[in-house]
Order: structure tokens, then C-alpha cells, then sequence
């Protein structure tokens, strides 16, 4: 009893289904999804539930699930019945064995992450919108910790200093493009930045990797957690 009242309360997909991909049972979510009963789910298989290529996608994924002996991850596009919207669901589907390790079925979960999806794709685009404004503007991002020294910086902050994007970057690396005064400035800035949480904007000339000179607008920022400044992040701008 227990169990059933868990099936039927958690708002994921929830079905069992024998080796052949009969169904034994199936939660309420799972009968919005096909738009039937239970009672009218189970005996069925997914070529009496959905299109033929859906179907045929279902039981290939629970195959692979049986052969690979236990928990299989997926995402499938579904469309819930009566709702014109594809869903995307990912799931997970486990081979069910009893106590003499013979295979008496199939558990399937799924759980909506149609909004996820989303959300992941519009970051996707934001980040290239951003990429594209940096290079515009010639503006780029960067970050240190401020322990260890290592970092990362945006593609256009290596660009800025002849830099392959690919290539780690550390806050020594970072000093190392500048030389005399600009040098002594930017350690300075750095040193308040870290001892005291001051936030630095210069203007000094670099030298870059390819040995070009440029003058270049850096901007810095320090992040304290517990009243410790952790890591340092900025702008650079040429």
C-alpha cells in the first residue's frame, strides 16, 4: 500500500512493463500521457499506446536497458495526450530481477524537463550573444582565485593578448603582459584589491604574446566570503 501511494503521488512518469513490453502497471501521470486507465494500460504494449515509431524507439531503449543489466538514461520527446506541446522527458529505465536474478520486468521513470530544455537553450544563446558583443566592443571577462592564482578568461580576453582561448591562464600569466610602471600599477591594484576588498580601474599599456602594444582598460573586482577575499574577476577592454 505504501509503495502504491508513492507511485501515484510522485508527478514523474511511472510504469512496469514484463520482458515482452507488456505493461503490469502504470501511475496517473502515466495516464495523462496516453490519455487511458490503467486498467485499460495494462496487457497493452506501447504499439496499442503510441505511433508505431514512437513504439518501436520505447523498446529498443528498454532492450538496451535489459542488456546493459541496470539503470539506462534517455530523453524522449513525447507528446501528452490531448496537449498539442511535446514534452521532453528523461528517463530512466531499470531491469527488475527477482530474489533467483531472473528478469521479471522493466521500471520506467520519467520526468518532465521540457522548461530545463529551455532554459539550457537560452542560455546557450545568451552566452553566444554575449561572445558576439564582447568581440564587438573588444571587451572581455576574466576570474582568478585568489588563493591559488588559477583562472579562466572569456575568448576575447585571449584574443586581446594574442592568446589561444584554449590555453590555461593563471594570474601570473596575466601579470606577465605588463612591464615597468604599468606593472607596478596593476601589482599594486591587486595587492589593495586582495588585502583590503578595493576595487581597481586602470589604464595601462601591455605587451602581448604576439609582442604587439596595447593600451587596454582593465577592471577589477574582489569577492569576499566570511570577510576573505576568494577570487578576483574583471574586465579588460582593448
Amino acid at each position: 500500500t505504501r509503495l502504491r501511494t508513492l507511485i501515484e503521488t510522485i508527478p514523474d512518469v511511472v510504469w512496469l512493463k514484463d520482458p515482452e513490453g507488456i505493461y503490469l502497471a502504470a501511475n496517473p501521470t502515466f495516464e495523462r500521457l496516453v490519455g487511458r486507465k490503467e486498467s485499460e494500460i495494462v496487457g497493452k504494449t506501447d504499439h496499442d499506446l503510441v505511433p508505431g515509431e514512437l513504439a518501436d524507439f520505447f523498446r529498443t531503449k528498454d532492450l538496451e536497458a535489459i542488456a546493459a543489466g541496470g539503470p539506462s538514461a534517455n530523453e524522449e520527446s513525447v507528446v501528452f495526450a490531448g496537449d498539442e506541446h511535446p514534452r521532453q522527458l528523461e528517463t530512466i529505465k531499470t531491469p527488475m530481477f527477482d530474489s533467483d536474478g531472473q528478469l521479471i520486468g522493466v521500471l520506467g521513470i520519467g520526468r518532465d524537463i521540457t522548461e530545463r530544455k529551455a532554459a539550457e537553450a537560452a542560455l546557450r544563446e545568451n552566452e553566444e550573444l554575449l561572445r558576439e558583443m564582447s568581440a564587438m566592443a573588444h571587451v572581455g571577462g576574466w576570474v582568478f582565485d585568489a588563493l591559488t592564482g588559477e583562472g579562466t578568461w572569456t575568448e576575447e580576453t585571449a584574443r586581446i593578448h594574442d592568446m589561444d582561448p584554449q590555453q590555461p591562464t593563471n594570474a601570473s600569466i596575466g601579470m606577465s603582459f605588463y612591464q615597468g610602471d604599468a606593472r607596478r600599477n596593476i601589482e599594486a591594484a591587486v595587492r589593495d584589491a586582495m588585502d583590503a576588498g578595493t576595487p581597481y580601474d586602470l589604464e595601462l599599456e601591455m605587451v602581448t604574446a604576439a609582442g604587439s602594444r596595447k593600451w587596454v582598460r582593465t577592471i577589477g573586482f574582489p569577492v569576499s566570503e566570511n570577510g576573505r577575499v576568494v577570487r578576483l574577476h574583471g574586465a579588460i577592454q582593448d
